[in-house]
Order: structure tokens, then C-alpha cells, then sequence
């Protein structure tokens, strides 16, 4: 969100129409002291007020009430968000296949991490046991001889 309020941003995007208080007013069908009392805050205008100004300005009403950046933005790094524009401009087989291939990956993971967590407990209570030099040798004889 921008740091300037409502009021200051009316008023420079009335200001670079070239427009004094009294065209927007105008533009708007609402008396010049509308638009002055918005501008400095005293009041706000309705939201029929709100899209009639953003049709005037020819703004968004993000930028009008300076939400410059979309909620995906604010959330999302830049990589997060080319992913989810992909998926959103894709067809609806291509949809349905990233989303399996995400199901796919995300059971792999849920594998890898299962695996992961019980070999370190495995090694964890062999260190502390009389087996580690059998549990070197274990893995020594798996391993193939890469010298010969």
C-alpha cells in the first residue's frame, strides 16, 4: 500500500488531469466542496463514488485507493508468482496435469522425509550404541568397490 492517503491521492490524479477541484466536481456531478472534502479527508465518497471516479480517472480502484500491489504480490515471491500465472493461463488438461504432477511430488516428499527421519534415528541410536563399528562395516560391504 502506498504511503499518501486517499485525499492526496485524488488530488494528484485529479491534479495530473490537468483538473481543478471544481472539473472533477463536475465530471462527478457533486458540488466542488465534494471533492475538496475528500481530498482532505473529511469525508469519503460511497462506492458508486468510488467506481464513477475510477471511470473518470481512468484508474483502477487499486490504484485509487492504493492497493498498488495485488494480494498475490504482497504474499508471493516473483517465482511463486510465475508459477501460479502459468497455472491460471493453462488449459484445463494442462491444469489437471501439474496438479497430479504436484500431488506426485508432494508424496515424494512426504517418502524422502519418512525415510530421511528414520535412518537419522537409526544412525541416532546406533552412535550411542556398541554397534557402530558393525554399522560402518554394514555399510562399507554395501557399498561398491570403485578402486578395481
Amino acid at each position: 500500500m502506498t504511503d499518501n492517503s486517499f485525499g492526496e491521492r485524488l488530488a494528484k490524479l485529479r491534479e495530473s488531469k490537468g483538473w481543478l477541484q471544481r472539473d472533477l466536481a463536475f465530471r462527478m456531478n457533486v458540488k466542488a466542496n465534494t471533492i475538496s472534502n475528500w481530498e482532505k479527508g473529511i469525508s469519503r465518497p460511497n462506492l458508486d463514488q468510488i467506481c464513477q471516479l475510477c471511470q473518470v480517472l481512468a484508474v483502477t480502484s487499486d490504484h485509487l485507493l492504493g492497493l498498488d500491489k495485488t494480494a498475490m504480490e504482497q504474499t508471493l515471491n516473483l517465482n511463486e508468482q510465475a508459477l501460479l500465472r502459468y497455472y491460471r493461463n493453462s488449459g484445463e488438461e494442462m491444469r489437471k496435469a501439474i496438479f497430479v504432477m504436484l500431488g506426485q511430488i508432494d508424496h515424494l516428499h512426504n517418502d524422502l522425509f519418512s525415510k530421511t527421519a528414520a535412518l537419522n534415528c537409526a544412525e541416532e541410536f546406533i552412535s550411542t550404541s556398541d554397534m557402530q563399528e558393525e554399522w560402518e562395516e554394514a555399510k562399507r560391504m554395501q557399498l561398491p568397490d570403485c578402486g578395481e
